[in-house]
């Protein structure tokens, strides 16, 4: 909310309400933390912030209904409150990807992009040796746990193997 009302001030511009613009947000490759940066003009931006650890380097950012989606190593997808100010605010599980795919071994495997389309989140997760495809969970709103509602819609439980 800070970002916003500094560009509401200097701009002049009302933001949308959750709105995200003016703050950059990235997975560090060798931490995995979530790092937020603020207060971006021409002489740089501010101090990065740390707002959660543990994530897929590759697991996709989402901005959904006023907060992010994240995509942790414990194959997790979680909402984040985007301006939180250090790594100890609450992350919500709303999707728990294993469970989602029921019983089984499914070897490892990580979870890459998340993505919301006509009312659903996908989520694609793979690997060199373990289960890979897309699930498609419906019925997920903020702090509810949709696990229930997802399904396998493309992949298995073999390395690039459809259903």
């Amino acid at each position: 909310r800070g970002i916003a009302a500094w560009l509401h001030v200097a701009m002049g511009v009302e933001q949308p309400p959750g709105s995200l613009q003016g703050a950059i947000f990235f997975t560090g490759l060798r931490s995995n933390d979530l790092v937020r940066l603020d207060k971006c003009g021409s002489d740089g931006c501010g101090r990065p912030v740390t707002i959660a650890t543990g994530l897929e380097t590759y697991g996709g950012l989402l901005p959904w209904q006023g907060s992010l989606l994240v995509a942790s190593k414990s194959h997790l997808v979680m909402q984040i409150s985007p301006w939180c100010q250090d790594s100890s605010c609450p992350a919500t599980p709303l999707i728990d990807v294993e469970r989602a795919l029921g019983p089984g071994d499914y070897g490892p495997f990580n979870l890459g992009g998340i993505a919301w389309c006509h009312d659903s989140l996908f989520i694609v997760f793979g690997g060199k040796s373990g289960a890979s495809g897309v699930l498609r969970c419906t019925n997920c709103s903020l702090g509810h746990d949709c696990t229930p509602s997802c399904s396998l819609v493309d992949g298995g439980w073999l390395p690039g193997q459809g259903p």
